[in-house]
């Protein structure tokens, strides 16, 4: 009877050490794997849609300046291997401030200012920097600023 006792107890304790080792993978290893989705219909052959809970690697993290969560984080590969990220998170700051703030980063992080429109409702800017284009876009959201980002390269 008391072997029985101690033969579930190992057992108890052999499948606690397992979830724990899945945990620590999944923390440690997998939290930035992308999600891979279904690519909808009407995007070339070969195209590849994923999803991330951060940033992927190969986005240019010195743009975004405000420490807020990401509500969208997504890549799209083509065929012939060109990613276009998007990356956006919601903002307290009002639209000029953030028009300002952002195209003084670009200037000062050596991205070249290509296009700007900055409206009462809407701000764009985009810019370039070693093959790479990226497009910024504000816009209203429930009394706060959606911050978007499109980069290409």
């Amino acid at each position: 009877m008391e072997t029985g006792n101690r033969l579930g107890l190992r057992l108890f304790y052999v499948i606690v050490i397992l979830v724990i080792l899945v945990a620590l993978t999944y923390f440690f290893w997998m939290k930035d794997a992308p999600y891979k989705v279904f690519t909808p219909e009407g995007y070339p052959q070969g195209s590849q849609i994923s999803v991330y809970k951060n940033l992927p690697e190969g986005f240019p993290d010195e743009v975004i300046l405000e420490d807020k969560e990401f509500n969208g984080v997504g890549t799209l590969t083509t065929a012939n291997q060109k990613t276009k990220t998007t990356v956006s998170y919601v903002s307290d700051k009002a639209l000029a401030e953030l028009a300002v703030m952002y195209e003084n980063n670009f200037i000062s992080m050596g991205w070249t200012i290509t296009a700007k429109s900055i409206s009462k409702n809407v701000g764009i800017l985009q810019a370039n920097k070693d093959g790479g284009k990226m497009i910024l876009t504000i816009a209203p959201f429930l009394q706060k600023m959606v911050v978007t980002f499109q980069y290409e390269k």
